[in-house]
C-alpha cells in the first residue's frame, strides 16, 4: 500500500473540514472533533466531546454562522465534495460507498426467501443514501445552472446502473 499521506491538523481546521465535519457530521450526533492548540503552536486532535444526551446535540453559535470566514470555510469545502463526487463517480461508479450491492442474477436464484427480504432491506438503505447525493447533487446544479436537468437526470440513471441498482 505505500506510506499513509496525512494532512497537518491546522490545514485541516484552516480550510474548514474540522469546522464541516463538526457541523454536518458530529454535532447533530451530540459529538464534537476537538483540536488542541500546543505551546509551540502546534495543533492536534484532542479528543470528541461527548453531548449525546443532550437532546439539541452540539451547535455553533449563532453568531458564528454569518461569519464570512464561517461561510467561506463552508463554501470551500462544499466545493471539494463536488470535485471528488465527480471524481469518484467516474472511477467507482458512487461517492459514498455503500453498504451492500446489489446481488447478480445467479445469486438471487440459489437465496433463500428471508435472506431476499434481508438483502432487499439492505439496498433500500444504500438506496435512500444515494437518493439523498442525487438530491445534494441536484440542488449544487441548481446553484450553480451549469447542467441541464436530463444531464443530471442521465448522470443518476448510469451512477445506480454501475452499482447495480438499476
Amino acid at each position: 500500500m505505500g506510506r499513509v499521506k496525512r494532512i497537518k491538523i491546522k490545514e485541516f481546521r484552516e480550510i474548514g473540514l474540522l469546522q464541516e465535519v463538526n457541523r454536518q457530521f458530529f454535532h447533530p450526533l451530540g459529538l464534537a472533533l476537538e483540536v488542541i492548540l500546543e505551546d509551540d503552536d502546534t495543533e492536534k486532535l484532542g479528543g470528541v466531546w461527548d453531548y449525546r444526551k443532550d437532546p439539541e446535540g452540539i451547535h455553533y453559535l449563532p453568531e458564528m454562522v454569518p461569519n464570512e470566514e464561517f461561510q467561506q470555510k463552508a463554501a470551500s469545502v462544499k466545493e471539494m465534495q463536488r470535485k471528488k463526487m465527480n471524481e469518484r463517480v467516474k472511477v467507482l461508479g458512487y461517492y459514498i460507498q455503500p453498504l451492500v450491492l446489489a446481488p447478480k442474477e445467479k445469486e438471487l436464484e440459489t437465496m433463500t426467501k428471508e435472506e431476499l427480504i434481508e438483502k432487499c432491506k439492505s439496498l433500500q438503505e444504500t438506496v435512500s443514501v444515494q437518493f439523498d447525493i442525487i438530491h445534494e447533487a441536484l440542488e449544487l446544479v441548481k446553484s450553480t445552472n451549469s447542467v441541464r436537468p436530463k444531464e443530471l437526470k442521465d448522470w443518476r440513471q448510469d451512477t445506480l446502473k454501475k452499482q447495480g441498482l438499476l
